[in-house]
């Protein structure tokens, strides 16, 4: 199926494999999203409610919510690097030059070292 997408006045014809390709981007985009929300508020909680688990002191709730936050902290930068890593749309993926035969090493170079 062709489709006319009018951007400005440029008609561009796209088929549907084109916005089949943007959909799936967008879902995994989203899927990223939340996956980095539920962890950042998963550390969080563990930071918070953790700390009581672990000893038998109970702290002050102001304690308790700036070991969340740091916890929550951490993770997030975690979190963001690998987001940013997988969800680079901006660049292509770098192009790797061929190796030529002439620049491999020789038989008797090889023996050599």
């Amino acid at each position: 199926m062709i489709l006319y997408a009018v951007m400005g006045d440029v008609i561009m014809v796209v088929t549907v494999d084109f916005y089949s390709i943007l959909v799936k981007q967008i879902n995994s985009g989203l899927i990223g999203v939340f996956q980095f929300v539920v962890t950042v508020a998963a550390a969080f909680l563990f930071g918070f409610m953790g700390i009581e688990v672990f000893s038998s002191v109970a702290f002050e709730l102001a304690v308790k919510i700036l070991l969340g936050i740091i916890c929550a902290l951490l993770v997030a930068c975690a979190e963001l690097y690998f987001l940013v890593r997988t969800l680079d749309f901006a660049e292509a993926p770098q192009e790797r030059s061929p190796i030529h035969p002439t620049s491999l090493p020789s038989k008797k170079q090889l023996k050599m070292s």
